[in-house]
C-alpha cells in the first residue's frame, strides 16, 4: 500500500542523508553532482504550469459531468455519455460495502471505495474514490431503509 511505500522511501532517504553526512568523502562524484544542481524556475514557468494544471482540472470537471450515479428511493441510476445514456438498477435489497484501503486518502478527504450489490445484478458496482464516504453511506442507507408507498385513488 502507499503507507508502506511512504515509510520505505523516507527510511531510504534518511539513511542515505545520514551516511553522506557522516562520511562526506564516501562518494565525492555523487556529492559534486548534488552540489552542482541549481534548480531555478522563472515566472513564465509557473504561469505555464498553472495554465496546464487548470486545463487538466477543467477537463476532469467536465468529464465527471458526463458520468455519475444517482440513488433514488427505489432505484439506482447510472448516467453516462454526452447524451446522458441511462442504466437503471433495482434498489430494493441493495447491499452496500464500504472499503477504506488507503489511510492517507481517508485522512485527507475521508474517501474510499463504495461497492454496491443490486439484488437483480450478477456483478457488483464498484465506485472508487468516493469523497466523504461514511456520510454518503449513511445517507444511502437511510434513504433505502425508508420504504415509500404512494396510493392513488380512482379520481387521480
Amino acid at each position: 500500500t502507499s503507507l508502506t511505500w511512504f515509510f520505505a522511501i523516507v527510511a531510504i532517504v534518511v539513511g542515505l542523508w545520514t551516511l553522506f553526512h557522516l562520511k562526506p568523502g564516501l562518494l565525492p562524484a555523487v556529492q559534486n553532482v548534488i552540489y552542482g544542481i541549481r534548480p531555478e524556475a522563472s515566472a513564465s514557468f509557473y504561469l505555464i504550469f498553472a495554465i496546464a494544471m487548470s486545463f487538466l482540472f477543467g477537463c476532469v470537471m467536465v468529464s465527471r459531468r458526463f458520468d455519475y450515479w444517482e440513488v433514488r428511493g427505489n432505484e439506482l441510476l447510472h448516467h453516462h455519455g454526452v447524451l446522458s445514456d441511462l442504466e437503471r438498477f433495482s434498489a430494493p435489497n441493495l447491499r452496500i460495502d464500504k472499503e477504506i484501503n488507503d489511510v492517507f486518502e481517508y485522512m485527507l478527504l475521508r474517501s474510499g471505495r463504495l461497492i454496491l450489490h443490486p439484488s437483480n445484478e450478477r456483478r457488483a458496482i464498484v465506485l472508487e474514490n468516493v469523497l466523504f464516504i461514511s456520510e454518503k453511506e449513511d445517507r444511502i442507507t437511510r434513504m433505502l431503509g425508508a420504504l415509500q408507498v404512494r396510493v392513488r385513488t380512482d379520481s387521480q
